[in-house]
This record gives C-alpha cells, sequence and structure tokens, in this order.
C-alpha cells in the first residue's frame, strides 16, 4: 500500500502540470489549467518534503547517497521523483 501511495505522489505533481498546460490553451478552460498548476505546484512542494523524509528513513542506503539524494530531490524534484521511486521504493 506504501509503495502504491507513493507511486500516486511521484506521479501526480507531473500529471497535474500537463493538464494545467493543455487547459491553458483555451480561454474557456482557463480557470481550470491555473487551478490546476496551484495544485501541481502545491503537490510538489508537499512531495519535496515527503520525498526528503522517504529518502532519510531509508535503510539500504549509505549517508552519502542520502545527501546526494535529498539535494537532487530539493533541486530536480517532480522529475526526480518517479525515478527514486523506480530505482529504490519499487524494490522494497
Amino acid at each position: 500500500m506504501k509503495k502504491i501511495l507513493l507511486l500516486i505522489a511521484a506521479l501526480l505533481p507531473i500529471l497535474s502540470a500537463i493538464v494545467a498546460g493543455i487547459m491553458l490553451v483555451s480561454e474557456e478552460t482557463m480557470i481550470i489549467g491555473v487551478v490546476a498548476f496551484i495544485f501541481a505546484c502545491l503537490m510538489a512542494c508537499i512531495d519535496v518534503i515527503l520525498f526528503i523524509v522517504v529518502i532519510c528513513l531509508n535503510k539500504s542506503l549509505t549517508v552519502t547517497q542520502k545527501v546526494i539524494w535529498c539535494i537532487c530531490a530539493w533541486l530536480l524534484n517532480i522529475l526526480l521523483f518517479p525515478i527514486y521511486w523506480f530505482v529504490h521504493i519499487r524494490t522494497e
């Protein structure tokens, strides 16, 4: 269950950003696009905190690996979360 919830958390900001980009094209759907964009930004902020906690609690990583993953999570956030999930969480 934890794996599935983290996968959803990893993919939700990306999907929301895609929906926002599609909806911002037309004036009729612009408000939906703005709401989706705000939602994507909020989810990205929450995911940064969530994934840094998950990285720090991962016992299979060394301290150096944790520091590198945390820095990458801070800088690359929504692009990195699915990669981290695929490399470390999926294989647990």
